[in-house]
């Protein structure tokens, strides 16, 4: 099922220009990060159009796809779109980032994946208590991660999708090298 939505991710991405969307100025939240990577940028500033604009984010990037309509995970992601009230932007977190840091790079270097240790991550490197975790494998651009992530196809509980779409308002953003998938991205989020 992952290969098959990766599938489509590279299939759509590729077609679509990378920057044709605007966000105001005052919605970037990133502008002023050094520590992050143009990528890793633009996954927290794909967030911040989905939450402040879903419906545009949705026509732009969903239904002018070529998204399988009949997948019932892309079916849910266009209704919830379709009816959901803006939401507060996310920034980013210097803690929140060390805290993803450390496991895209443990993860990549062991060939895991999941959420192991995730408490424990979070108590090492900071007070900072992050509510939620997501990873994301074997992409490595903005678009294709928050995609992936909001479509959550095959993840039941919809875990990563109400993640991002959730009343957290702090982020940290990593993508590091995975010896399995290539890539891994982590998003840790938390409110505080």
């Amino acid at each position: 099922m992952l290969r098959c939505v990766l599938l489509f991710l590279q299939g759509f991405i590729y077609a679509q220009p990378q920057t044709d969307y605007h966000i105001p100025d005052s919605f970037n939240t990133v502008k002023n990060e050094m520590y992050l990577t143009a990528e890793e940028k633009e996954v927290i500033r794909y967030i911040n159009y989905v939450r402040v604009n879903p419906q545009q984010f949705l026509k732009q990037y969903l239904n002018a796809s070529r998204a399988d309509t009949t997948n019932s995970y892309v079916k849910s992601l266009q209704v919830q779109l379709q009816h959901l009230k803006p939401l507060a932007l996310v920034y980013p977190n210097r803690k929140l980032y060390r805290i993803a840091k450390s496991w895209a790079l443990q993860a990549g270097k062991l060939n895991v994946t999941g959420h192991q240790g995730f408490s424990k991550r979070a108590r090492k490197f900071s007070k900072i208590k992050p509510f939620s975790e997501c990873c994301s494998y074997g992409l490595n651009t903005g678009l294709e991660i928050v995609l992936q992530l909001l479509i959550d196809d095959g993840v039941k509980n919809l875990g990563h999708r109400k993640c991002l779409l959730s009343h957290h308002t702090l982020v940290g953003v990593c993508i590091k090298k995975h010896k399995g998938y290539v890539y891994n991205a982590v998003l840790d989020f938390s409110d505080n």
